[in-house]
């Protein structure tokens, strides 16, 4: 079930994408004004495609005797979901020290910005 929901929040993020409600990644990059933004705007990709990789090869899998996928594929999607769960693990774990990092140096406010909505 969770992973169909995914699927649809991730549906929303690409349709507001699409409809220009939400800038796309790849020009918040290109917009970036120094190497630690662009950095962490490129992990940000990183994080929508394999999302997109992680539902995909969910998808397939669910629908895999419908779709008469075969064997040794069905094989290489299971390895390819197992290893986009290292990938959240690394980037949630990057995530919350870059946000420590943040609020101890730079960013002072930016933990109770984010539990207040920010303000």
């Amino acid at each position: 079930i969770f992973g169909f929901i995914l699927v649809v929040l991730l549906a929303f993020r690409f349709f507001a994408f699409l409809s220009r409600s939400e800038t796309c990644p790849l020009t918040k990059i290109k917009e970036s004004k120094n190497i630690h933004q662009k950095s962490a705007r490129v992990m940000h990709l990183l994080f929508y495609i394999v999302t997109f990789l992680i539902c995909l090869t969910g998808v397939l899998l669910y629908f895999k005797d419908d779709l008469n996928i075969a064997k040794s594929f069905v094989g290489f999607m299971k390895d390819m979901h197992k290893l986009s769960f290292w990938f959240y693990l690394f980037f949630i774990s990057s995530h919350i020290f870059g946000v420590i990092k943040a609020e101890t140096t730079t960013d002072k406010g930016i933990i109770s910005e984010m539990f207040n909505g920010g303000k």
